[in-house]
């Protein structure tokens, strides 16, 4: 029984991820989606979390993936604009 349980992976960490950073290529349309989820997802987390501490981490750490992505998406000062592949021109 041990071999079995061995074979599956939990894919919640991998949707987590995929939730607050997104996936490369991603459409702006699906961005957009995304993101209202994710906001969504993380209120839900915060007020959970006010009676969890382990749902106040999960709060937490969504919230900085989340800055992470937004973060990442905004042009930096005095950059080259960048090209379809995320390269600068």
């Amino acid at each position: 029984m041990e071999e079995l349980a061995l074979g599956f992976e939990d894919p919640a960490p991998r949707l987590f991820h995929a939730l607050f950073l997104g996936r490369p290529g991603e459409s702006a349309v699906d961005r957009a989606a995304r993101l209202s989820v994710a906001r969504d997802v993380l209120a839900e987390l915060r007020e959970q979390g006010a009676d969890d501490d382990i749902v106040r981490q999960d709060a937490e750490y969504a919230h900085a993936l989340l800055r992470l992505t937004l973060l990442g998406r905004r042009p930096v000062a005095g950059s080259a604009p960048a090209d379809s592949k995320g390269e600068a021109a």
